[in-house]
């Protein structure tokens, strides 16, 4: 018998999502930045789409799936607020940098953030690029894969008040 594993990203899913649509304030927690209103994970089906500049600075933001860099470049920081993706270990990817395009997670000021999906896709498909920057915050994230499918994935911890954890194995290539 032989077997084989075959691991496809496709992009989110048609699940309820909201998409950023214009940066408002850049806030994160502001609905008029979504086309569905700001993510929320009440009913575990939402996913946030993030294609331009946001940050999140105070509070929590918990929902289903986070992709940064979808359809043009995204950006989220993380400043002192906290952000938690799926943790319930669901067949869930977040994916930074993805269909040509630049996703970047930065998370410093004391931010949090755990990233709970089966994966964490940062660079994926031809001329992608996720970057995730820890500069003084913690980042929990499950099952990294920096670069899949010829594209970039970059992982920085650039000072000593950075705490990253990685749970399952890091993926490089």
């Amino acid at each position: 018998m032989v077997g084989g594993c075959l691991l496809l990203l496709s992009g989110p899913s048609a699940l309820a999502q909201s998409t950023t649509t214009t940066v408002a304030d850049g806030d994160f927690t502001n609905g008029a930045t979504w086309d569905n209103g700001v993510p929320s994970d009440t009913v575990g089906t939402d996913n946030a789409i993030i294609d331009n500049a946001l940050f999140l600075s105070s509070g929590g933001s918990t929902f289903r799936a986070l992709t940064i860099g979808n359809s043009a470049a995204g950006t989220l920081t993380v400043n002192g607020g906290a952000l938690i993706t799926d943790t319930s270990g669901s067949n869930t990817p977040d994916v930074f940098g993805f269909n040509g395009n630049t996703g970047t997670l930065i998370i410093n000021s004391g931010g949090n953030a755990i990233l709970g999906g089966n994966i964490t896709a940062v660079g994926t498909g031809n001329g992608s690029t996720g970057i995730i920057t820890v500069e003084d915050g913690t980042l929990q994230i499950n099952a990294p894969r920096l670069g899949l499918s010829t594209g970039n994935g970059i992982m920085n911890v650039t000072n000593s008040a950075a705490n990253v954890t990685i749970t399952n194995a890091l993926h490089v290539g």
